[in-house]
C-alpha cells in the first residue's frame, strides 16, 4: 500500500473526499506484449534487465500469453516525425517545412505521436522567441544531435522551452533519459564526443529507469531515435575494432535493433547504408542469443525528416509489432497560433496563481497549471480553439495556509506582494481558504499591494465575502458556506441530532463564519449548541462570528497543539456531547483527530462527527507519509462535498492532456514544466478541489476568449464584467460538470454528502497502511428537497451502521434511529 494518502477531500479552502472521474472507454494503446516463458520470475528478468539492459536468453512466448496477446486484438501506434531541420523553426517559409508555422501544421495534420530527433536546439541559438516558438508548436517529445549538444547555449535553449530532452547517452540534468509519450515511450541516442554512456549502455539505463517509473512494456510500445553513430559505437555494437561508422553504421542498427529488448521500433537519421525512406524489420532467430528474448520483429526506418513530416504507422497484433507504414506531409498551409507567436502578434495576459504549500494541496495546484498548459497548447487537439490567439503567461507563488490570519512571511498577503506584484497579473487563480482570501481581496489589502486584479477563488465559501463593496472583483467557484451548512443541517435533521457540539478556530474568519451558520441553523430546528468556553488564554470573537455565537472554541497564533487539543476534548466530555461539528484548518484538525484516537477521548461506537473543512492534509505528516492515528480518530466522518460530475467533453479532454504528465515524485521542490503532482498517478482522479480549480482556469479563459480587444483581456473589471456573463443560467460545461454564477460571480452548485470509511477494496483509496485497509471518502447521499437521500450506507466511529445518539443512553436498549428514511 501507498505510504500516502491518496487525496481526497472537501475544503472550505481545501478538499477532501477524492473525485472520481468517469472516463470515456478508449481503445487500449497497445495489446500486451509477450514474455518468456519463466516471466513470473520477474525479480530475476528485472535484475537481468537492470543490469544490461539486454535479455540473458531468450525464450518462446508462453501458449497462455500468446492467447492472452491475440486476445487484445490489434492496434496502432501513430508517429510524426522531424529531424536535422537547419532553418530556425522562427523562419517564416514555407518551403520544405522550414518555417515553424508551416512545420506545426503539419504535424497537427493528423493524430499522432509528434516527436522531433535533434537539431532544434542547434538553428536557434540563443534566440529566446526561438525557443517559445519549439514550445508552442505541440511536440510530445525531442531529442538532441550532436550539434544540439555542442551548442553553448542549449542549456539556455532548455530552459526556456520548458520541458527537457531525451538524450539517453548524455545524462545532465537538463536531460532525461526516457520520455512517456503516453502513447508510447521515447529513447534517444546520438552521435556525440560528449556522450556520458555507449548507445548499448544509454539503452540499458533508460529501460531500466522507465521500469522503475512504473512503465509497463507489455502495453506500451517503445521508440528508439538513433542520430548518427560514430566509429567507437559502431565498433562496440559490432564487436569489430576495424569497423566504421561510415561503411558498417548499417549493420551496426541493424544488430542494435535485433538485440535490444523492448524496443518496437528504430527510427534513424544520418546513417550510412539505410537509404531515406527504407522501412525493414528484425526477425530474431532462437539459434541466435544477441536477438530480443521474445523474437519478435522490430522495425527500423530510416526517415529523412529535414524537409518534410515523416509518418510511421506502428501496426500490432497478437501483441507484438506486426507492420510499419511510412508516409510523408509536406508543409502547404500554417499554424495560427505559431504564426502569431513567430510575428509577434500573439496577446499576452498574465496571470498568477496563489497555491497552498501543503503537500496535498500541490496537486490541486498543478491541476490548474496543467490545465493552462492544455489553454496554452494550440496544437494537442484540446481547448485549441479556446483563446486561439492568446497566451496566459503564469507565475505561481506559494503561501503557508496557517499563516493567512496576518502578513507575515510565508502568508498569501507576502506572496502576493513578492512574488506577484512584479508581474502585475491581470487576474490571479486562489487562494482558496477565505481567510487567506480576504487577505489579499479585500479593498484594505487592495490599497496596500496596488492592484486591482481580478481574483477567483476556488473553494472559498465565507458569506462575508459576498460584499463586494468590501471584496470587489472576486469569483468564487464553490458553493457558498450558507448552502453547506444547509445540507449538513438537513443530516443532523435527517439523524434527528439536536444536541450538538461546535469546535472552532476563534481567530479564522471561514471558520467563525462557518460555525454561526451551522448554530443557526441547528436553532432554527429546534436544536442546542452544546460547549461554551474558550480554551486558549483568550479568543477573539470575529464580525463573522456574530453577537452570540457559542462553542468550544480555540485562538492559537502557532496553531493548536496536542495540550489544547485535548483540552477540546475534555470540554466536549463535560458537556456529554456525542455529535460534534468541527470548523478549523487541515493542521488543527489533524492534531484533534490524532489525539482521538490517542486517548481514546469521544471515540468509536456512539459518536458521530461531521466537519466544514477537509484536506488530504488532515491525514499527512510533513513528510507526505500517512498519519494513521489522524485517519483513524478521523473514521466516521461526514461532510458535504462540491458535486463534480466529469463525464462532459471538457473533463476528458483535461484527463487526456494530464495524464502524461502525472508524477508522485513531483509533489514536493520545484515546480517542472509538463509534470503534475499526483499522489496516487491515476489520471481518472483529482484531488482534493482540484475539478474547481480547472473550472477556475477554464472560467477565465472563456472569459477572456469572449473579449473582442486585447486592451479589454487586460483590464480586470472588464474580465470579471465577463465571468459574469459567461456564467448567467444556464451557465456553461467546465471540468467538473455545469458552472452556474449568479450576478456577483459566485457559484449556484450542488453538493455531496461523503463519508470516511476504511475498506478493503476499492478503486479510489487513501492509501492508508492500516493492514489490508484503506480509507475512502465514500458518497453516500444527497440532499434534495430537505431531504437526505441515501446512495450508500453511512458507517459510523467504531466501523457500525447504527446511527449514534445525540445524548448519553441509559441503556444499550435504547431506541435506534431508522437509517433508511428516505433511500435514492
Amino acid at each position: 500500500q501507498r505510504e500516502r494518502l491518496r487525496p481526497a477531500g472537501l475544503r472550505r479552502g481545501a478538499a477532501l473526499g477524492r473525485v472520481h472521474v468517469e472516463r470515456r472507454p478508449a481503445q487500449p494503446r497497445r495489446p500486451a506484449k509477450g514474455c518468456p516463458i519463466d516471466c513470473s520470475s520477474t525479480g530475476e528478468r528485472a535484475a537481468i534487465t537492470r543490469q544490461s539492459g539486454f535479455s540473458a536468453d531468450r525464450k518462446m512466448r508462453s501458449t497462455l500469453l500468446l492467447l492472452a496477446a491475440a486476445a487484445a486484438g490489434a492496434a496502432t501506434v501513430e508517429v510524426r516525425f522531424t529531424a536535422d531541420f537547419a532553418d530556425a523553426v522562427t523562419s517564416t517559409s514555407s518551403t520544405s517545412c522550414r518555417g515553424g508555422a508551416y512545420r506545426a501544421y503539419a504535424l497537427a495534420a493528423s493524430a499522432g505521436l509528434r516527436i522531433d530527433g535533434g537539431g532544434v536546439a542547434a538553428a536557434c541559438g540563443s534566440t529566446t522567441l526561438c525557443a517559445q516558438v519549439f514550445a508552442s508548436m505541440g511536440y510530445n517529445g525531442w531529442a538532441l544531435n550532436a550539434d544540439d549538444i555542442a551548442s553553448s547555449s542549449l542549456n539556455t535553449f532548455i530552459n526556456t522551452v520548458g520541458s527537457k530532452p531525451v538524450a539517453s547517452n548524455y545524462a545532465t540534468g537538463n536531460t532525461v533519459s526516457f520520455a512517456n509519450l503516453g502513447d508510447a515511450v521515447l529513447l534517444a541516442v546520438s552521435s556525440t564526443s560528449s556522450k556520458t554512456h555507449t548507445y548499448r549502455g544509454a539503452i540499458a539505463v533508460a529501460l531500466a529507469e522507465a521500469r522503475d517509473a512504473g512503465i509497463d512494456f507489455e502495453t506500451t510500445p517503445v521508440i528508439l531515435s538513433v542520430n548518427g553513430i560514430s566509429d567507437a559505437e559502431t565498433q562496440d555494437i559490432l564487436g569489430d575494432e576495424t569497423a566504421s561508422g561510415a561503411s558498417d553504421g548499417s549493420a551496426a542498427i541493424l544488430k542494435l535493433a535485433a538485440e535490444t529488448t523492448d524496443v518496437d521500433l528504430v527510427i534513424t537519421t544520418g546513417i550510412s547504408g539505410l537509404s531515406d525512406g527504407s522501412v525493414t524489420y528484425i526477425v530474431g532467430e532462437e539459434s541466435d542469443k544477441s536477438t530480443n528474448w521474445a523474437g519478435d520483429r522490430v522495425y527500423v526506418a530510416s526517415l529523412g525528416a529535414s524537409s518534410s513530416v515523416q509518418q510511421i504507422a506502428l501496426g500490432f497484433a497478437n501483441g507484438v509489432p506486426s507492420s510499419a507504414t511510412r508516409t510523408s506531409t509536406s508543409c502547404s498551409s500554417y499554424d495560427t497560433f505559431v504564426d502569431g507567436m513567430i510575428r509577434g502578434t500573439v496577446d499576452t495576459v498574465r496571470i498568477g496563481m496563489l497555491c497552498d504549500s501543503g503537500t496535498a494541496a500541490r496537486e490541486e495546484c498543478d491541476a490548474g497549471r496543467a490545465a493552462i498548459d492544455a489553454i496554452n497548447n494550440k496544437n494537442d487537439g484540446y481547448f485549441d480553439d479556446l483563446l486561439p490567439l492568446t497566451k496566459l503567461e503564469v507565475t505561481v507563488a506559494f503561501f503557508d495556509q496557517g499563516n493567512c490570519g496576518d502578513t507575515n512571511d510565508p502568508s498569501a498577503y507576502v506572496a502576493w506582494t513578492s512574488e506577484l506584484t512584479p508581474v502585475s497579473p491581470v487576474a490571479v487563480v486562489g487562494p482558496g481558504g477565505s481567510t487567506c482570501l480576504k487577505s489579499v481581496a479585500s479593498v484594505d489589502a487592495r490599497s496596500s499591494h496596488g492592484s486591482d486584479a481580478l481574483v477567483m477563488s476556488e473553494s472559498s465559501t465565507a458569506t462575508s465575502i459576498s460584499d463586494r463593496s468590501k471584496y470587489p472583483n472576486i469569483v468564487r467557484l464553490s458553493s457558498s458556506e450558507r448552502l453547506v451548512m444547509e445540507s449538513l443541517s438537513v443530516v443532523t435533521k435527517h439523524y434527528g441530532w439536536k444536541r450538538i457540539a461546535v469546535v472552532y478556530d476563534a481567530a479564522d474568519a471561514w471558520a467563525s463564519d462557518a460555525a454561526r451558520i451551522f448554530s443557526e441553523k441547528l436553532g432554527d430546528a429546534g436544536g442546542t449548541v452544546l460547549g461554551d468556553t474558550c480554551v486558549s488564554s483568550s479568543c477573539r470573537t470575529l464580525s463573522e462570528a456574530g453577537s452570540d455565537l457559542k462553542g468550544v472554541r480555540f485562538d492559537e497564533s502557532g496553531g493548536l497543539t496536542a495540550s489544547k487539543a485535548d483540552d477540546i476534548l475534555d470540554a466536549l466530555d463535560d458537556a456529554d456531547a456525542r455529535i460534534v461539528y468541527v470548523a478549523a484548518h487541515p493542521a488543527d484538525q489533524s492534531i484533534l483527530f490524532e489525539r482521538i484516537k490517542q486517548t481514546q477521548k469521544l471515540y468509536g461506537t456512539g459518536y458521530a462527527w461531521l466537519s466544514g473543512w477537509l484536506s488530504e492534509d488532515i491525514f499527512l505528516n510533513d513528510d507526505g507519509t500517512t498519519n494513521a492515528d489522524a485517519v483513524e480518530g478521523a473514521r466516521g466522518l461526514i461532510l458535504a462535498m462540491e458535486r463534480a460530475v466529469t463525464t462532459g467533453a471538457v473533463a476528458q479532454d483535461f484527463i487526456a492532456h494530464r495524464a502524461t504528465g502525472l508524477d508522485d515524485d513531483v509533489c514536493t521542490g520545484a515546480l517542472m514544466a509538463g509534470k503534475y503532482c499526483d499522489l496516487d498517478e491515476d489520471p481518472e482522479t483529482v484531488g482534493g478541489y482540484g475539478p474547481q480549480v480547472v473550472d477556475t482556469v477554464h472560467t477565465l479563459a472563456k472569459a477572456l476568449d469572449s473579449l473582442s480587444s486585447s486592451s479589454d483581456r487586460q483590464n480586470p473589471d472588464r474580465i470579471y464584467d465577463a465571468v459574469v456573463t459567461a456564467g448567467a443560467y444556464p451557465g456553461f460545461q467546465s471540468f467538473s460538470g455545469t458552472v452556474v454564477l449568479d450576478g456577483i460571480a459566485e457559484r449556484q452548485g450542488s453538493l455531496t454528502i461523503m463519508n470516511l470509511q476504511l475498506v478493503t477494496s476499492s478503486r479510489r483509496r487513501l492509501g492508508v497502511p492500516l493492514s489490508s485497509t484503506s480509507a475512502e471518502f465514500v458518497a453516500v447521499g444527497r440532499t434534495v428537497g430537505g431531504k437526505f437521500l441515501l446512495d450508500a450506507e453511512v458507517i459510523f466511529p467504531g466501523g457500525t451502521t447504527k446511527v449514534p445518539l445525540d445524548h448519553t443512553p441509559e441503556d444499550d436498549d435504547e431506541a435506534r434511529m431508522d437509517t433508511g428514511l428516505a433511500v435514492g
